[in-house]
């Protein structure tokens, strides 16, 4: 199951002889283990952004005169936890969520003007499709196009556990994970 960083109470690396309950497999053992709920309500939060105010332009936008693309991210979430039933039933959820705009600049072939005049009309149609160069033009038909934009992307994941303390000597627990 995955975990937040900041549900993530205890993380520890085993890379010696392991004992019968980590199974006979060589190699190394990774345990995580999660925060849980306590009879008091504790959480957290944060927020991290970075936007284009705070970074320069892409060195191949300025080599062609284009503008500075649109681009920043954003990672935020936080941690919740408490008691259901004092000293019995307990819960504790996280969630983590990032947006992230990544500057691209493309620098591509396209059908040059000349082609384009040049073409039959069966083709003209087909090379329509194409953008209008921006760069100069070559000789085999074919010229330079270069734009940027924002390649943009979005994640999202949580976690929920539930802890219900059954006797001093037995306790069942209970996780929701998600993430797209």
């Amino acid at each position: 199951p995955l975990a937040s960083i900041n549900a993530t109470q205890e993380v520890a690396i085993r890379t010696y002889s392991n004992t019968a309950e980590y199974g006979k497999s060589s190699g190394g053992q990774l345990s995580v283990v999660t925060k849980s709920g306590t009879n008091t309500f504790h959480g957290s939060g944060f927020y991290l952004f970075n936007n284009q105010a705070l970074d320069a332009n892409n060195w191949f936008a300025n080599s062609r005169g284009l503008a500075k693309p649109q681009h920043g991210s954003s990672e935020f979430g936080g941690t919740l936890g408490g008691p259901i039933k004092q000293n019995r039933f307990f819960f504790f959820a996280s969630y983590e969520g990032l947006r992230l705009r990544q500057p691209v600049t493309s620098l591509s072939d396209v059908p040059s003007l000349t082609a384009g005049r040049t073409a039959t009309s069966a083709i003209q149609s087909l090379l329509d499709l194409y953008p209008l160069p921006n760069g100069p033009e070559r000789s085999d038909g074919f010229a330079e196009f270069a734009s940027s934009y924002a390649n943009a992307g979005r994640h999202d994941a949580g976690s929920l556990r539930l802890d219900r303390s059954v006797s001093n000597r037995l306790m069942l627990s209970g996780y929701y994970n998600f993430t797209d």
